[in-house]
């Protein structure tokens, strides 16, 4: 299962808002009125990915004081729906997913058999058989030459062959935009409104940490959760792909007229790290697949060591 792109090595793989963050880069340029220049790329897990569009630094910084948008497209979403999906994500994962509530967000980690990290992950409950697992980029390739195995055939290895569970790849039919700092919260409410963000247990509150709510707006399906990985005030948003680029447009202008910035890998990262122990661990480096995830940050945020038995146990 592969997102839809360009094939790795050959060309790295583009995401849906490639053609929209050099068009953000031309008005930002327009705005700011200095001289054009082109986004600072690498390649980040198979991906053609923006590093930064000014600075580091000066991106970081909107996280902390404004609000900071971040093209996450290239993480990819596994359905698992069927019966049997919860018993076969519960053998699997070291999180308790049977106790998982609908609406509810948990972070997690796929474990080796020897308990070394294959991936981290952010799984989402939306009715008792269906979930969607959020994964890291280049995760969902499976290529024995190089050693890749992909999240979902890894997690199939353990299906019993009477289970009644089904696995799709839906990334190419989302596109994930972040939406983090302080003003988050008036961007998101007014571009689609406070009941967007509402507690669905208890809509006289805002959402709790990692929850995620299901809306519409002008007749599409969107999902927005709030796992907070900066540490901050701050949404995650699923984007219909067939209007990822209006949205993004949308989200980035309003993002400039608060003060905001669309921001990069670099400030990313330098957000993640200075959230310290609160902020997500980032695969590859806090986790990898050749050591076990005992010392790692939010470690027991990830790993249910009372369930009696999951994969690298």
């Amino acid at each position: 299962m592969k997102k839809i792109g360009f094939d790795f090595p050959q060309e790295p793989r583009k995401t849906a808002l490639y053609n929209a963050e050099r068009r953000y880069q031309k008005l930002l340029s327009e705005r700011l009125e200095r001289p054009f220049e082109p986004i600072k790329t690498s390649n980040f897990g198979e991906y053609n990915m923006a590093v930064n569009y000014l600075t580091s630094v000066l991106e970081e910084a909107k996280a902390i004081e404004k609000v900071a948008i971040f093209n996450i497209d290239h993480m990819a979403q596994i359905k698992f729906t069927g019966v049997d999906a919860v018993e076969l994500l519960d053998r699997v994962l070291p999180a308790n997913v049977q106790s998982m509530k609908v609406g509810q967000c948990k972070y997690t980690l796929l474990l080796t058999e020897n308990g070394t990290v294959l991936d981290d992950l952010i799984i989402m409950r939306f009715n008792e058989n269906e979930f969607i697992l959020v994964i890291n980029a280049g995760h969902d390739i499976t290529d024995e030459e190089r050693g890749l195995t992909a999240d979902v055939d890894f997690i199939w290895k353990f299906k019993k062959e009477d289970e009644n569970v089904e696995a799709v790849d839906i990334s190419d039919k989302l596109v994930k935009i972040d939406i983090q700092g302080p003003l988050s919260y008036k961007l998101v409410t007014k571009l689609y409104g406070n009941q967007v963000v509402k507690n669905r247990h208890k809509p006289e509150k805002n959402m709790g940490f990692f929850t995620f709510n299901e809306f519409e707006y002008e007749d599409e399906h969107y999902i927005i959760s709030r796992t907070g990985y900066t540490n901050r005030w701050g949404w995650e948003l699923y984007v219909p792909v067939a209007v990822a680029e209006v949205q993004f447009k949308r989200i980035a202008l309003e993002a400039l007229e608060l003060g905001g910035l669309v921001v990069g890998l670099g400030g990313r990262d330098e957000n993640r790290i200075s959230a310290g122990n609160f902020g997500l661990p980032l695969n590859g480096n806090e986790y990898d697949k050749f050591h076990t995830p005992v010392n790692a940050p939010l470690f027991n945020a990830a790993i249910d060591m009372n369930k009696e038995a999951f994969v690298g146990k």
